[in-house]
């Protein structure tokens, strides 16, 4: 399954680029973007009716903002908002070989899968004090683009999404066998469309068809 993150991505760390780097010092794109990738994983994961999620991310590592332990404690809790653990399970694995050691075990591709970035390389490393400051101040915005995600409205607290089932729909939306949008699609773009164009798309979008 890919989820297309850009528009969330865009709301979170690019929108305000210019601000956050005279309020942080600090280039914190890629953390950003972590915790856009976090909304649309909740989002999946509700949808899919999963309430564990997993990653890679490690401690030797640590450098990377988005992989240390203030980070991922973060990532923690919000994701537990929405009833979902987060876990990472080579956290604390030693070295590459042990991790993927441990990959093979569990049957997966020891092989680096991740995309390359054009922020790659290019921050300075934050204190932890910077990155939690950074999450907390972009917390609101993921919680709204997650209840946008999931219900259609912005303003949808993660308590109250958190014991809720949510219906699949592949590839952002689900479709009738002929391609053409449910009733719930309808409503559901009728209801959404007046904030698609804040989150950077119109994720209900009737041009969108299953691959």
């Amino acid at each position: 399954m890919v989820e297309d993150i850009s528009g969330t991505f865009r709301s979170i760390a690019l929108e305000n680029i210019e601000n956050d780097f005279v309020k942080y010092k600090k280039n914190l794109v890629l953390l950003g973007e972590k915790l856009a990738i976090h909304v649309h994983a909740i989002d999946v994961c509700k949808r899919q009716g999963m309430t564990v999620m997993n990653d890679g991310i490690n401690q030797y590592q640590k450098d990377f903002p988005e992989q240390r332990d203030v980070a991922r404690k973060f990532l923690q809790s919000f994701t537990q908002s929405y009833g979902i653990d987060y876990c990472s399970p080579v956290y604390d694995s030693p070295n590459t070989l042990y991790v993927k050691h441990r990959l093979m075990q569990l049957g997966l591709s020891a092989k680096s899968l991740e995309g390359v970035t054009i922020f790659g390389d290019t921050f300075s490393t934050p204190s932890d004090e910077v990155i939690l400051r950074y999450l907390e101040d972009k917390k609101a915005v993921a919680q709204e683009i997650a209840s946008f995600l999931l219900t259609g409205e912005p303003d949808v607290s993660p308590a109250a999404i958190k014991n809720q089932e949510f219906a699949s729909r592949p590839d952002i939306a689900p479709w009738r066998s002929n391609g053409a949008p449910t009733a719930a699609v309808q409503r559901r773009t009728a209801k959404g469309a007046e904030n698609a164009e804040r989150y950077g798309r119109l994720v209900m979008a009737t041009s969108r068809r299953p691959r």
